[in-house]
C-alpha cells in the first residue's frame, strides 16, 4: 500500500511540474518549395538547349523570407538573393535579374522562373533553397536531357517545296533540271550543309532562284 501511494505521489509531482513548466518555443514554419519543371526526362533536338526552371514558394507572409538561390549541379543560376520579397509580400523586381521572373498570387504564394541553357545531354540536379529565421526550405529535382534524332528534309526536297510555293507553273522539265542541280550540289560538295542536316534552306532557295532562269 505504501508503494502504491508513493507512485501516485510521484505521478502527481510530474503532472504539477509539466503544468507549470514554460511552454516550449515552436520553430518558425519552414518554407515550402517545389520545382514544377523541368522534371523527369526531356527530349530535345539540339544543344545548347534553352529552357526555364519553374518553381513555387509557399510561406505565411512571403516578406519574412530571405536567402533565395537556384542552382544546377551546385552552380548558382541566380546568385544569393537576400530579400526576394518586399514588406507588402510582393516580389522585389530589383532582386530578380538576368531574365528571372517572379509573380505572387497571394501574400503566401509565389512562382518563379529562372532561365537555363542546358549545355549538353546528361542528368542534372536542380536545387532551390530559401530561408526564414534559420529554417531553410529546399527542393531538388534530377532532370535528364536526351538528344533525339531529327530527320531534316534533304536539299532536293527543300527545292521542290520551294518550287511548289513560288514557281508551281513551271514545266516538268525545268523543275527536274533545278532539282537535279540542287541534288548535285548536295551530293558532291555538301554545299547546303553536312549530310544529315540541318541544311541552309535559304541557300537552297537562292539557288532555285538562279536555276529557274538557267535551266531550259
Amino acid at each position: 500500500m505504501k508503494r502504491t501511494l508513493t507512485m501516485i505521489g510521484a505521478l502527481a509531482l510530474m503532472a504539477s511540474l509539466l503544468l507549470y513548466a514554460p511552454a516550449r518555443k515552436v520553430k518558425a514554419n519552414t518554407p515550402v518549395i517545389n520545382v514544377t519543371s523541368p522534371t523527369g526526362t526531356v527530349f530535345v533536338s539540339s544543344f545548347p538547349y534553352a529552357t526555364s526552371i519553374a518553381l513555387t514558394i509557399h510561406h505565411v507572409s512571403l516578406k519574412d523570407l530571405n536567402v533565395f538561390e537556384v542552382t544546377v549541379d551546385g552552380n548558382t543560376l541566380t546568385g544569393v538573393i537576400g530579400n526576394p520579397f518586399d514588406n507588402s509580400n510582393q516580389c522585389r523586381p530589383a532582386a530578380f535579374v538576368g531574365g528571372t521572373t517572379c509573380n505572387t498570387s497571394s501574400d503566401d504564394d509565389a512562382s518563379v522562373t529562372v532561365p537555363w541553357s542546358v549545355p549538353g545531354p546528361g542528368t542534372y540536379t536542380v536545387g532551390v533553397r530559401i530561408r526564414h529565421n534559420g529554417s531553410e526550405g529546399t527542393d531538388e529535382e534530377d532532370v535528364t536531357f536526351a538528344l533525339v534524332a531529327v530527320e531534316y528534309p534533304a536539299p532536293p526536297a527543300i527545292a521542290n517545296g520551294y518550287i511548289n510555293s513560288t514557281y508551281k507553273k513551271i514545266s516538268a522539265t525545268k523543275r527536274g533540271c533545278i532539282i537535279s542541280q540542287v541534288a548535285n550540289n548536295h551530293a558532291h560538295d555538301s554545299k547546303y550543309g553536312p549530310k544529315g542536316g540541318p541544311y541552309d534552306n535559304d541557300l537552297v532557295k537562292a539557288d532555285v532562284d538562279i536555276y529557274i532562269y538557267s535551266c531550259p
